[in-house]
């Protein structure tokens, strides 16, 4: 593939995976809180605790930025090896 090794061909496909899994879940923090940011009292969570749901779905979505990479890397060669 583009002569890249199956294991950063798996590194691509996962960061690009994570890409859009990032955009999706801050899409969906941002819908959940109504669509502005609150760092205050929210309807999903404890007051003061920073958003509750929305607040773990961005962390979540930090996250996976670094994993989907790293998986996509290691499962890359069980993949594309040909």
């Amino acid at each position: 593939m583009f002569g890249l090794s199956p294991a950063m061909a798996g590194g691509v496909a996962g960061l690009l995976f994570g890409i859009v899994n990032f955009i999706a879940l801050r899409y969906a923090a941002d819908h959940v809180e109504g669509g502005k940011r609150s760092y205050g009292r929210s309807s999903y969570g404890r007051p003061g605790d920073g958003g509750g749901v929305a607040r773990i779905l961005r962390v979540v979505a930090l996250v996976d930025l670094g994993v989907f990479p790293v998986l996509g890397y290691a499962l890359g060669p069980l993949i594309f090896a040909s």
